[in-house]
């Protein structure tokens, strides 16, 4: 396409001969006359130039949560939302490093896992997009090589393949047999490759594998979310049969098997304690691991919410002290928390029993106590379990 940067841009937006290009993007993209200032950058320079140089402030401008290190980082936006965090690929390179011997980069993208891996290993990147090579090869320092990477011969080979989950035109796809390249290539790595970390989306689900190899596959929630999760083969699976949920960024994690299932509360009262475990946790259906550890149990079928007389482990799951069990009615429950000190108030709930957004500030106080409402639906009833965060 005419409007779609070459190389050569790209290489001129990031040199010191397009200083003065830069310095005029940024002021077109914090300026109100913006328009005015986008006309004449394009009267002045090549479009691409221009074009490559917009791409590249965006990208920056929104790296400092995946690569808060990197101020010069070298990649376009689409680039950038599809890379793995630092924080996220540090993670993983710690098994390559274990192994330690040279990695290729398939589908190495800007170089997201490439600048982790190439660290403190020999690293080749490998992407059929020449200005996503150059970008890797820019940002990680590692060889590249503009290929198909169904061309690579992989037997034997200690691989991460990251492949696209999004069509041309930029829509996110979630079937394995949509990602380029599809099924049969990533089937075909993780049979013959010696160890293998296949990236995946977060919704990817056990049972849509159907490998005939033992693997090992690991959800990687960060912040709050899942947000991948890696296929681990041969040399790098270091739980094979298992699942593998990881906390991001204190690194926490819990291996075990998904079937066994979480021990329910029954009729008996709730616990001191009400456990919410960490989305990797539940996305891995881990929870009766968990629970099996450390004498949880299942408040209602199906609701994701564990109570205990005794914390788990911080870093997998957050623990809130039971204070009250009630109806979940909003006068009642706001009057309750007035009378007992309540300042900040945060709501949760579980299959939308109710919209939290407005009820933090409904049930707010004055006070200076802050609490935890959890708002579910057990059966045709609705509750409010008040808690406060438990430390310990």
């Amino acid at each position: 396409m005419a409007d779609t940067p070459t190389l050569d841009d790209w290489k001129f937006a990031v040199s010191e001969a397009g200083h003065t290009l830069r310095l005029r993007v940024e002021a077109a993209e914090t300026s109100e006359n913006s328009h005015n200032i986008i006309q004449k950058m394009n009267a002045d320079w090549p479009r691409g130039q221009v074009m490559a140089a917009r791409s590249l402030y965006a990208a920056r401008h929104f790296a400092g949560k995946k690569f808060p290190h990197l101020a010069n980082l070298i990649a376009d936006h689409t680039g950038l939302e599809m890379a793995s965090s630092v924080t996220i690929a540090d993670h993983k390179a710690k098994r390559f490093e274990r192994v330690g011997e040279p990695v290729f980069d398939l589908c190495c993208g800007i170089g997201g896992d490439a600048m982790s891996l190439a660290r403190t290993l020999d690293v080749t990147g490998v992407d059929e997009c020449p200005i996503r090579a150059w970008m890797c090869e820019q940002n990680a320092g590692c060889v590249t090589i503009v290929e198909d990477v169904r061309a690579i011969d992989v037997r034997d080979a200690i691989v991460h393949l990251d492949p696209s989950r999004r069509t041309d035109a930029g829509r996110r796809v979630r079937s394995l047999d949509d990602y380029q390249p599809g099924r049969d290539f990533m089937d075909h790595v993780a049979r013959t490759a010696r160890g293998a970390a296949i990236k995946l989306g977060p919704g990817v689900d056990r049972g849509d594998l159907n490998l005939d190899v033992p693997f090992e596959l690991e959800y990687i929630s960060e912040s709050g979310t899942v947000v991948q999760a890696v296929l681990w083969t041969g040399a790098l699976a270091q739980a094979p049969g298992h699942v593998t949920a990881t906390v991001i960024p204190n690194g926490a994690s819990l291996t075990g098997d998904p079937t066994i299932q979480t021990p329910l509360l029954e009729d008996a009262p709730l616990r001191a304690l009400i456990v919410q475990a960490d989305p990797a946790i539940e996305r891995a259906r881990l929870l009766g691991a968990l629970a099996e550890r450390h004498d949880l149990f299942e408040i209602h079928p199906g609701l994701g919410l564990l109570t205990a007389d005794t914390m788990p482990p911080a870093g997998v799951a957050r623990s809130f002290q039971l204070i009250n069990a009630m109806p979940w009615r909003e006068k009642k429950v706001k009057a309750w928390l007035r009378e007992h000190d309540a300042g900040y108030v945060t709501v949760k709930t579980r299959g939308k029993a109710v919209n939290p957004d407005p009820l933090h500030g409904l049930l707010a106080g004055p006070g200076g106590t802050d609490y935890v409402v959890f708002i579910v639906r057990l059966g045709q009833k609705k509750v409010a379990w008040i808690t406060t965060a438990a430390t310990g």
